[in-house]
């Protein structure tokens, strides 16, 4: 009986052992696969009431009924209505404290690129299988050449740039105005050996700094709404392109349907600028023309292969992420509840969400989409 005994607690200790090596083996397993999301949850979980506050702000500022709406919509168009670009005080002081936190509660939904794409694929609305469908069909535009030179504006932590560098083989240049989302990029890629992308710090709204036909391509996702004047930026686009070299790239843009007489497409626009961190909103139209005084030919303008006339392209896709991100927040208020995170996180949750329903209503009605497609192709001479 004794031997028993003995035999029994052997075993209830050895599968103690067991079990808790297993525990403990699933837990480095779930860390290292989610490692980005947690440590963006500690970012976030950590950050400074100061930071949180500029965060805030630059919502009001940025986004403030106050402010005249930058928007040109076709009506606008047909009247020779000028373009108007996006400008606010202190512009890129609002911009880069928004990005400082926004940043990190897209990674917490698992994204690093901050932009829904879309959808591409046949078989699922899964956010990140549309995203690399429509980077590989945006290198695919590019028509560029292993080992050739890139410019991407806007590009974040690089996430994009990085996905580009091993679509196309080029070497990359990305630019963007968040230096703390910049150096998390470099530590990134320095962490990955990928020696094709460089990250700078760099105002496109501005002269750029380099030379006459130094790119072989220039592209970007979703984000030059923030353009102060698009004409002077195509332009200096055009002068850094190669001659016979494209300018490809998604934007946001206002379609057909939508009217500025119609007042609860202007409000849903407003609500909407926030859900979408976006600057200004303008009708294809605008955006071609631009291209053409800038020297372009217009190679495609259109939303898409699969819907050829005005349509909001990713709307399966936002749908699909507005829920992944509706049960995020609330599971974090589940865990805030239970004194497991601070409340603030819920705060920044809800403020990220804010704008959601009318985003999907103007799609659903296609007045907007943020995935329009254009490709715009420098004469050879």
């Amino acid at each position: 009986m004794l031997d028993l005994f003995k035999k029994n607690k052997r075993y209830t200790i050895l599968f103690g052992i067991s079990f808790y090596i297993v525990l403990l083996a699933l837990g480095f397993y779930f860390y290292y696969k989610y490692k980005e999301r947690f440590q963006a949850f500690n970012r976030l979980r950590t950050t400074h009431a100061d930071k949180i506050k500029k965060f805030l702000d630059s919502y009001e500022v940025m986004y403030s009924d106050k402010n005249t709406l930058q928007i040109n919509s076709l009506g606008d168009f047909n009247k020779n209505v000028p373009l108007l670009g996006y400008k606010i005080s202190d512009q890129w002081k609002h911009t880069e404290n928004l990005y400082a936190i926004l940043h990190d509660l897209c990674r917490i939904g698992g994204l690093r690129k901050m932009y829904v794409p879309q959808h591409l694929s046949e078989t699922t609305t899964d956010i990140q299988t549309n995203q690399l469908l429509a980077e590989k069909k945006l290198a695919e535009w590019l028509q560029v050449n292993p080992d050739e030179k890139m410019l991407e504006l806007g590009c974040g932590c690089g996430a994009i740039s990085e996905s580009m560098s091993h679509n196309t083989k080029c070497f990359i240049t990305g630019i963007n105005l968040d230096e703390e989302t910049l150096e998390k990029g470099r530590q990134h890629l320095k962490k990955q050996n990928n020696n094709y992308v460089t990250l700078e710090y760099a105002d496109y709204n501005e002269p750029l700094k380099y030379a006459d036909e130094s790119f072989d391509g220039v592209y970007h996702i979703q984000s030059t709404t923030f353009s102060n004047n698009l004409n002077s930026l195509f332009k200096e686009i055009f002068r850094v392109l190669k001659p016979g070299k494209r300018f490809a790239f998604y934007d946001a843009v206002l379609l057909d349907n939508f009217s500025k007489d119609d007042p609860n497409d202007v409000k849903n626009l407003e609500i909407t600028q926030k859900i979408c961190a976006a600057g200004g909103f303008w009708h294809p139209k605008y955006w071609e023309q631009a291209a053409r005084e800038a020297g372009f030919n217009i190679v495609k303008s259109t939303c898409g292969d699969k819907y050829p006339h005005h349509y909001a392209n990713e709307l399966t896709v936002l749908i699909d992420i507005d829920n992944h991100y509706e049960i995020l927040e609330k599971c974090v208020n589940g865990m805030i509840f239970c004194k497991l995170l601070p409340k603030h996180l819920s705060v920044l949750i809800r403020r990220l969400r804010e704008g959601s329903a009318s985003m999907i209503e103007l799609c659903k009605q296609h007045k907007l989409t943020t995935n329009y497609n254009f490709i715009f192709e420098k004469p050879l001479s």
